[in-house]
């Protein structure tokens, strides 16, 4: 069982919001909580979901098969703990960014060392509405590949953003990943130049296409630079700017 923690002070957190969003009450109205177990347990982002609560996602070692495990916590609307899933092998797996799928599960993408080609794989599954795992698939080669965020397209596919050392141009590259909606990979597209270059955020634009925030070391002003990358909505590059 998790263990939760009330602690009885106005803090800091996503939860001021949800009193703020969630209930239409003063945002003096505020709570925090805690999970976890006896280990290391973290969360590395959290959604507001349809039917009421929050659905926080990371990686916890209090729990599931070894090593770090992908967790999913399920609250209501006030953060008390509903439900908690760690999802894993033998070896080391997180989870990076989480959304709600169309049909109200959820998808995560993140890292794996349990499973895929070799090294850490990007990871990307598919839960139901209570964290229950339905499928999950792998994308990278021999080096280390990493899926840091996801959005939904419109066709109910998945579009991954990260960094590769099994492709591109040295070093790490920025990775993009393109999976149907059943998690097959149809497409992806690395960006870069030879030393290490990260993408960390995806968000879809208004007109059809995507934003990819991260860090370059290989074009930059002196030491690591913050990268933007446009794409257009058939996923090609418009711009690049650091």
């Amino acid at each position: 069982m998790t263990n939760v923690h009330r602690k009885k002070r106005a803090a800091l957190c996503i939860t001021a919001v949800a009193a703020c969003l969630s209930l239409s009450v003063g945002c003096g109205n505020t709570w925090n909580q805690t999970y976890g177990g006896p280990e290391s347990d973290e969360a590395r982002c959290v959604l507001p979901v349809a039917t009421g609560g929050f659905v926080a996602a990371g990686s916890t070692n209090s729990f599931g098969s070894g090593g770090s495990d992908a967790w999913m916590v399920g609250t209501d609307v006030w953060g008390n703990a509903l439900w908690n899933v760690a999802i894993g092998g033998e070896a080391d797996d997180h989870a990076r960014s989480i959304e709600q799928t169309n049909e109200g599960g959820f998808i995560l993408a993140g890292r794996t060392s349990s499973s895929g080609a070799g090294g850490e794989d990007a990871w990307l599954v598919k839960t139901d509405s209570g964290g229950n795992e339905q499928w999950s698939a792998t994308f990278g080669g021999t080096g280390d590949d990493r899926a840091d965020s996801l959005v939904q397209t419109a066709d109910g596919g998945y579009l991954l953003a990260g960094s590769t050392a099994s492709a591109g141009a040295g070093g790490l590259d920025g990775w993009v990943v393109m999976a149907d909606p059943d998690g097959n990979g149809v497409w992806s597209e690395t960006f870069g130049g030879p030393l290490d270059d990260q993408l960390r955020c995806i968000r879809q634009t208004a007109d059809g296409g995507y934003i990819m925030a991260g860090q370059t070391n290989s074009c930059v002003s002196g030491g690591r630079d913050a990268w933007l990358i446009k794409l257009d909505a058939a996923r090609g590059e418009e711009w690049s700017r650091t």
